[in-house]
Order: structure tokens, then C-alpha cells, then sequence
């Protein structure tokens, strides 16, 4: 039981067959190939992006590591019994600034990015010469116990002027128990 059809509409059964079969293999093999090129592609632009990120991140992480092992060999020569504020008072009977001494203020802070603890001490010199504060600022810096100054502020006073009031920030690594 054949089913009669006259050339035309053979023709016509024929192209929408071949449009169909071209419809089929498009819609099933060229498309799902063309996206999986263009996903490879945004995973590959992905990965450079992450891989760029943990590079950056790897540099970060050795500089910090670096920072807190320079950090940590200051601290490293310490007598285990050494504290900075005794440091300081120590040194400034030596230098003879310790009748200048308005007042000293221990603390202690961590920093943020490598977890350190550090002793601070702020201490004010009032009315000081400058001389003696130079050999006091002297012994501080080139002291084998890594204390170092963070930050200074200086005024001149006295009747002409020739005397000094000092705000010392000092620091070093606080030594571990």
C-alpha cells in the first residue's frame, strides 16, 4: 500500500525531510559544539583571572612572611627578662634625661597584618638639651635588643629657646614567654 504522490509533492516531501535532517543535526550536534567551545573558552579567561589572583596573593603572602621573619630576628638577640619600659629607664638615667621625664606610657599592640605584638612606649621630655637627647635617641637606635622609634614630635621651650620638649613614640617586638 504505497501511497501515491505526484513529482511535486515528492519534491516538497523531500525538502522538508532535508530541512528537518539539517534542523536535527544543527539543533543537536553543530550548536552543542559551538557552546561547548565558547564555555571552554570563558572557563579558560576564569581560570587565568583565579590563577593571576593566587599569584598576587602568593607575593602577598611571602612579603608578609618575610616582614614578620625580619620582625622576629629583631627580637631574637632580647635577654628573656628584657622589657622596654625598664629599657628606657635604664637609658635615660645613663644619658641623663631622667629629670626631664614628664611622663612614660606603656602599651602593647598587635599588628594587623602578621599578628605581631610590639611593646610601645610613649614617654615626654620636657625642657631636655639637645645633646642629651641626641645620645639618648642614639642609645635607643643602636641598641642590640631591636628597639627601634616610631614616631617623634619636638617643640622648642626654654626662656631662649634652646631647650626642648620630646614626644617619644619607642618600640620593639614584644619578646614571647
Amino acid at each position: 500500500m504505497a501511497i501515491q504522490m505526484s513529482n511535486r509533492e515528492k519534491y516538497f516531501v523531500g525538502f522538508a525531510a532535508s530541512l528537518i535532517t539539517v534542523f536535527v543535526v544543527y539543533q543537536f550536534m553543530i550548536t552543542p559544539f559551538m557552546d561547548g567551545k565558547e564555555r571552554k573558552k570563558r572557563l579558560i579567561t576564569e581560570k587565568k583571572l583565579q590563577l593571576d589572583e593566587m599569584r598576587e596573593l602568593g607575593d602577598e603572602y611571602r612579603a608578609l612572611v618575610e616582614k614578620t621573619r625580619s620582625i622576629q630576628a629583631m627580637s631574637g638577640d632580647k635577654d628573656m627578662n628584657f622589657t622596654l619600659f625598664s629599657f628606657l629607664e635604664k637609658l635615660s638615667g645613663s644619658t641623663g634625661v631622667k629629670e626631664n621625664i614628664s611622663y612614660m606610657k606603656p602599651s602593647t599592640t598587635v599588628q594587623k597584618d602578621t599578628q605581631v605584638e610590639l611593646s610601645l612606649v610613649e614617654m615626654k621630655l620636657q625642657n631636655v638639651d639637645l645633646k642629651k637627647l641626641v645620645q639618648f635617641l642614639y642609645e635607643v637606635e643602636t641598641s642590640p635588643n631591636g628597639v627601634f622609634i616610631r614616631g617623634i614630635s619636638l617643640t622648642k621651650t626654654g626662656k631662649d629657646k634652646k631647650l626642648l620638649t620630646a614626644i617619644l613614640q619607642i618600640e620593639t617586638v614584644k619578646q614571647e614567654s
